[in-house]
C-alpha cells in the first residue's frame, strides 16, 4: 500500500485553521503531497459553510492534509468526501458501534456528532489539481458548549482516556487504505459502502425543506454527491447541501 496521506506530519500547537495553513503554504509553493498539518487546537476551527468547529486544546484530532488527485475530474469531487468519510467510520467503529455518515460528510454515533470534515478543491480545466482536507474528531473531550448540543466523544461513549497521537497514526493508516482504494478504481465497492453507511439510508423521517416540514426516505446519493430523498406524496427529490435540513424528534 502505498502511503501518500501523513507520510511528512507538521505539528503545531495552535493554528487559526490547519485547511487556512495548508492554503497559505499552497499559495506560496506546492507541498509534498500528502503533507500533514497537526494542531493541538484551533483558534478558528471551521467546518462545512464557515461553521464552526468547537475543541479543547489537545483534546482531539485536529488536522489538514494536501493531496493532488489529478486522476479525477472536476464532476467527481464528491467521491473524495466518500473515501475519507468511510475511513473515519473505519477508525471510530474499532471504539464503538453504530457510526454512521451523516450526509454529506459528518460522522455520528448515534444520534450524536463526533467527527466532521471540510475539503477545499482547487479545480484547473476538467480535473482536481489539489485538495485540502480538514478533520477534526472529538477524542477525550468531555464538555461541549450549548452551541453543539449534539456532540459526542469517544472518551464521553466509553469513559477511557485516549493516546492522540497513537490515534493519529491509526487514522493515517486508515486513510491510505481508502485512498488506495480509489486510487484504484474501485468506485463501485466505495459507493456501496458509503451508502450502506448512509445515516437514515432508506429509514423514513422528518426534514425541514425552505421553511417547511417534509417526510421522505434518503434513497440515495447522486453523482455530484446530492442528496436523493423519496418524499410521502411528492416523489423524488434532489438536495444540495444547505437546501435541507434534518430533524432529530422521532419521526417514525
Amino acid at each position: 500500500m502505498n502511503k501518500t496521506i501523513g507520510n511528512k506530519i507538521k505539528y503545531l500547537d495552535s493554528v487559526d485553521s490547519t485547511n487556512n495553513y495548508l492554503k497559505a503554504l499552497y499559495a506560496d509553493h506546492k507541498p509534498d503531497e500528502g503533507l500533514l498539518i497537526f494542531t493541538k487546537t484551533q483558534l478558528s476551527g471551521r467546518g462545512q459553510q464557515e461553521n464552526n468547529w468547537e475543541s479543547e486544546t489537545n483534546k482531539n484530532l485536529l488536522f489538514s492534509f494536501i493531496i493532488y488527485p489529478t486522476f479525477l475530474k472536476a464532476d467527481a469531487q464528491f467521491i473524495l468526501s466518500k473515501v475519507i468519510s468511510l475511513a473515519i467510520v473505519d477508525f471510530i467503529s474499532q471504539h464503538v458501534s453504530n457510526v454512521h455518515i451523516k450526509w454529506p460528510n459528518d460522522i455520528y454515533v448515534g444520534n450524536k456528532k463526533i467527527a466532521g470534515v471540510l475539503i477545499e478543491n482547487t479545480i484547473k480545466g476538467s480535473k482536481i489539481s489539489s485538495s485540502i482536507i480538514g478533520i477534526g474528531i472529538n477524542i477525550n473531550q468531555e464538555n461541549f458548549s450549548d452551541n453543539t448540543p449534539n456532540a459526542v466523544s469517544l472518551t464521553m461513549l466509553t469513559k477511557k482516556t485516549y493516546n492522540i497521537n497513537e490515534h493519529l497514526q491509526s487514522l493515517i493508516s486508515n486513510l491510505n487504505v481508502w485512498y488506495n482504494t480509489l486510487l484504484l478504481g474501485h468506485t463501485a465497492e466505495i459507493n456501496n459502502l458509503y451508502l450502506n453507511s448512509l445515516f437514515r439510508y432508506n429509514q423514513t423521517h422528518n426534514y425541514v425543506v425552505a421553511g417547511k416540514k417534509i417526510k421522505g426516505k434518503i434513497i440515495g446519493i447522486d453523482p455530484n454527491g446530492r442528496l436523493i430523498i423519496e418524499i410521502q406524496n411528492e416523489g423524488v427529490r434532489v438536495f444540495a447541501f444547505k437546501e435541507i435540513e434534518y430533524c432529530f424528534e422521532n419521526s417514525n
